[in-house]
């Protein structure tokens, strides 16, 4: 119980200072203009300099950029014992920072604010940061046409390099492209008449009704942790919110959420909807039933039209137009909500909840239609393919956009590298101690430490395995190590170092 309390209070202490630390600025006018004491340069603005309570960490003797190389990520060790530092190394599950481009339009103040905001919180280069220029959208003008997007595109894509995996698109308006794709999947996938009743110009209300079948993502479910590379795309995520400190909100969230390796709680609802309700509930009966047992998730499949008062909601999926009460719950840093109507992705319309009120209530990221999608279950989030790659450590932006087959209507907003999932580890009495959820059912693990990378490696334990998706903790007394790696069995030892 003590133990439960010292992490709530240092989540609470580390959101109360996230929340507290002031917006980036716009740059002084004039050619003299520099930033205040205390301020860095980022783009056009003035960003707080990180203390050492806001500074993202790096695991001692890191290699590379955001220790990441070949097919492996490091993890940061507590060491309680001495100051002698220690790397562990995991198979990679998730995009890094280093791999996600910033999107910004320089015209909207909230845009420049928020991109600045998001970089500094999340450590990302410089050198991944786009600038654009147009005219800001607005609730009544929220759709670009087909052919000014294509030339966004284009400028946006030749700044990039081939190491860029997602994008993070940092304004709220415009979030349609054409007459009815969004602009996270126009991003994602290039823009398709397809998915806009073949029309190329800008969307107006009353929303189209496309109740056709869309292309196939195939994307969808993959296990790959490099989509660019894979499959020549890029997820993207609009940091979307009613005002710039709600969306800063969100990437404060985001932030918070890394690795806390929460147990749950999630709630698949089935309400008095039925036409909203019946497309998902058989997803939601096995994905609760798939998750409830020791090491796994606690996922509740209930009857209701809403839940209310709920403490660590980490997942809320449901079927209404407006969902009730979402405010009287806690959202852990992380969480995942959603509900299938047809215009949740229709920001500030006022015609149906849309997906900024999840993220004001305090998820971190939610999904929702800019047209009108005849309840089609392929063109929502799948409850058993979002939380098994979400659990296995994908960040938020690859595990939702695996989850939907048909995603070309969808909208997908809040942080795009929250990861609440995926290693954490310890050293304190002598003992290594590591807790992970990255470990694949049929596929068997090793740990080996070494003195030093240039050495050969020592194999501590083998025969490492989980018999379905869950929490592992491996606990080891073979001494100190200044490297460890969890690989999968023949997997060879230090591919980064090589």
């Amino acid at each position: 119980m003590k133990a439960l309390v010292a992490v709530i209070t240092v989540i609470a202490v580390l959101l109360s200072s996230a929340l507290a630390l002031p917006l980036p600025q716009p740059m002084p006018p004039g050619p003299g203009g520099s930033c205040a004491h205390g301020w860095s340069r980022s783009g056009s603005f003035c960003v707080p300099r990180q203390g050492a309570q806001d500074t993202i960490p790096l695991p001692p003797n890191c290699p590379f950029p955001n220790c990441t190389g070949a097919d492996l990520e490091s993890v940061p060790i507590v060491n309680s014992d001495s100051s002698a530092s220690i790397t562990l190394f995991v198979p990679r599950t998730g995009i890094q920072p280093s791999e996600v481009a910033v999107i910004v339009n320089d015209q909207d103040s909230q845009s420049t604010t928020v991109g600045a905001y998001f970089q500094q919180k999340h450590g990302i280069p410089a050198a991944n940061v786009i600038h654009v220029s147009f005219s800001p959208g607005s609730a009544s003008h929220f759709s670009m046409d087909s052919t000014t997007f294509a030339a966004l595109k284009s400028q946006v894509d030749a700044q990039l390099s081939s190491d860029i995996q997602a994008y993070a698109i940092t304004w709220t308006f415009p979030y349609a492209v054409g007459a009815g794709m969004s602009i996270t999947s126009a991003f994602a996938f290039g823009y398709d008449d397809t998915n806009a009743g073949g029309s190329n110009t800008a969307m107006v209300r009353p929303l189209p009704r496309t109740c056709n079948v869309l292309p196939q993502d195939p994307y969808f479910d993959s296990a790959s942790v490099r989509p660019y590379t894979d499959y020549n795309i890029r997820p993207a995520m609009m940091i979307a919110g009613s005002t710039t400190r709600n969306a800063t909100n969100v990437i404060d969230r985001g932030v918070l959420s890394a690795q806390i390796m929460p147990s749950g709680t999630g709630y698949f609802l089935d309400t008095s909807d039925v036409v909203r309700s019946n497309p998902r509930i058989a997803d939601f009966q096995n994905t609760v039933m798939a998750w409830n047992h020791a090491n796994g998730l606690t996922l509740n499949y209930l009857v209701e039209d809403y839940i209310q008062n709920m403490a660590n909601v980490l997942f809320y999926e449901t079927g209404l137009t407006t969902v009730p009460k979402i405010n009287t719950n806690h959202y852990l840093p992380g969480s995942v909500a959603d509900h299938l109507t047809s215009g949740g992705g229709n920001l500030e319309s006022g015609q149906q909840m849309d997906v900024l009120a999840w993220l004001e209530a305090g998820a971190t990221a939610s999904y929702g239609e800019v047209v009108e999608p005849c309840a089609r279950a392929q063109k929502f989030p799948q409850a058993s393919v979002l939380v098994s790659n979400y659990f296995s450590g994908n960040t938020v932006v690859e595990a939702y956009t695996k989850s939907v087959q048909m995603p070309g209507e969808g909208l997908f907003v809040g942080d795009p590298l929250a990861r609440p999932f995926g290693t954490t580890a310890s050293f304190s009495g002598g003992a290594l101690k590591i807790k992970t959820s990255i470990m694949q059912p049929g596929s068997t693990y090793s740990l080996y430490g070494a003195a030093s990378a240039a050495l050969s490696p020592v194999r501590l334990q083998n025969n490492l395995s989980v018999s379905q998706q869950g929490y592992l903790t491996i606990t080891d007394r073979s001494g100190f190590y200044p490297y460890y790696e969890l690989l999968k069995t023949g997997t060879n030892w230090n591919p980064l170092f090589r």
